[in-house]
């Protein structure tokens, strides 16, 4: 069973019945949905695609819904490729431009922040202007480092914060659609703080949206230095890395990379990594020996999923390149060790409970199967990264789709409202998850309500 997860990115190249069918073939866990592209209606058809593909293959997947937070974009210009040295105005509004040397901006707050010798970074830093002068309400820049732009692509400042809200009003209008749109993570982008995530989780109850999990993408310096405060208000988080070797040195992307990743396992918060797995399968059905060995460390450091972009969203060969990402796991996890994170002695006593279920599921060499009502149990589960296999049963199927995330970790749905030890036991003999004559680790796990762990149990499956 593979432990680490895979998310697929749907977009014009894969958008298509067929292809979203093929993707979950493949392998596919989870599906994002990128809300800075596209409009709600071609969300709202992606969402029903996925939803009846279920019901088809009797696979449960998440759909996450990547929103833009705080992060600009520019306005509606014609793909064009800016050469280094070229001129180039920046102007502020909402209005189209067809000359390619004019880029409208709408967040007119920007213009608040820059000064003049600064460095404005479009399209995920691969476009650098130098700010040369600035007017009313308007920005004239040299290109200090070309590339192509087109409409819609990201506006960073290099070593500013941006100053703007953690959800703005266009975000509040996809939080609000996901959470009537059976959606089961939100990853806001540009997270700076703690308070960025409650906000976002404030809003989502008020919104019926509370069973929403969070995922906190890091990509900026405010959020690495205060990374394990946002670790704690977080559901989960994503090494973002275009943005963040935007944002800092190139050079600096492993260690903070490596850094995310340990923090994430320390405080047992699954961890996304992203950007740029297999970006030379935009074009080619072959990746790099170098992307073969950036999937193969990621799967070494424990990360719970990996990410695919642009590779599935606009690429040539979207169902390759998952199928790539798939065999290159696969075959990473047969030999690796993987990384172990044990309770410190003040931990709570049900992280301790579940590492023992851990510990006896290991020597006795069974399989584990555990219920869990929103996932807290699972989780306990898989941050000890075993190499047993674990099983968890939930009667919620927000649930069941929420769990495909976690490294380790396979989902069944069961359809009781009152789950006892003798029904988890049964529906691993009736679902075919053990094998006659093995063993079995059966749990309830720990229930906060009863103030106590319920039960656990070791049953020989005759």
């Amino acid at each position: 069973m593979r432990k680490t997860k895979i998310i697929a990115t749907l977009g014009p190249a894969s958008s298509d019945v067929d292809t979203i069918k093929s993707l979950m073939l493949e392998g596919v866990d989870a599906f994002r949905l990128n809300f800075a592209h596209g409009t709600l209606e071609e969300k709202r058809e992606l969402i029903s695609i996925i939803r009846e593909l279920e019901e088809e293959l009797g696979k449960y997947v998440a759909i996450i819904a990547d929103i833009p937070g705080r992060g600009p974009r520019i306005g509606r210009v014609p793909k064009r490729y800016l050469n280094k040295g070229e001129k180039v105005v920046m102007v502020f509004g909402e209005r189209e431009s067809n000359n390619p040397h004019i880029i409208p901006v709408p967040p007119e707050q920007l213009l608040h922040v820059i000064s003049v010798g600064d460095e404005i970074l479009l399209a995920d830093g691969r476009v650098i202007v130098r700010v040369d002068r600035i007017l009313e309400n308007e920005i004239e820049g040299t290109i200090v480092s070309d590339g192509e732009v087109r409409a819609n692509v990201s506006i960073t400042i290099r070593n500013k914060p941006l100053p703007f809200p953690a959800l703005t009003e266009r975000d509040k209008k996809f939080v609000s659609f996901a959470a009537t749109h059976d959606v089961d993570y939100i990853a806001l982008s540009f997270v700076q703080s703690p308070e960025d995530i409650r906000e976002l989780k404030g809003f989502l109850k008020k919104n019926n949206g509370e069973l929403i999990k969070v995922i906190s993408k890091i990509e900026n310096k405010p959020a690495i230095v205060n990374l394990n405060r946002i670790l704690e208000e977080s559901d989960m988080v994503m090494v973002a890395r275009g943005d963040l070797g935007v944002q800092l040195s190139l050079e600096e992307i492993p260690y903070l990379e490596t850094l995310i990743i340990n923090e994430a396992l320390r405080n047992g918060k699954p961890v996304i990594l992203a950007t740029q797995v297999l970006e030379s399968m935009l074009d080619s059905p072959v990746p790099t020996r170098a992307e073969i060995m950036d999937i193969a460390t990621a799967v070494e450091k424990g990360v719970d999923a990996i990410m695919l972009s642009g590779e599935t969203a606009i690429g040539k060969y979207p169902v390759k390149a998952v199928s790539w990402l798939r065999r290159v796991i696969e075959r990473t996890e047969t030999h690796v060790n993987f990384p172990r994170v044990e309770p410190q002695k003040d931990s709570p006593i049900y992280v301790k409970f579940n590492r023992s279920n851990v510990y006896m599921a290991e020597y006795l060499d069974p399989k584990i199967i555990a219920f869990t009502t929103r996932g807290f149990t699972a989780g306990m589960l898989s941050r000890f990264r075993t190499r047993q296999e674990i099983f968890a049963a939930s009667n919620n199927i927000k649930t069941v789709r929420q769990l495909r995330l976690l490294w380790g970790v396979e989902p069944v749905y069961i359809d009781k409202s009152k789950v006892n030890l003798e029904d988890l036991s049964k529906l691993a003999t009736e679902k075919k998850l053990v094998e006659k004559g093995s063993r079995l680790v059966v749990t309830l796990g720990w229930r906060i309500e009863l103030g106590k762990i319920q039960e656990v149990r070791i049953e020989e499956i005759e």
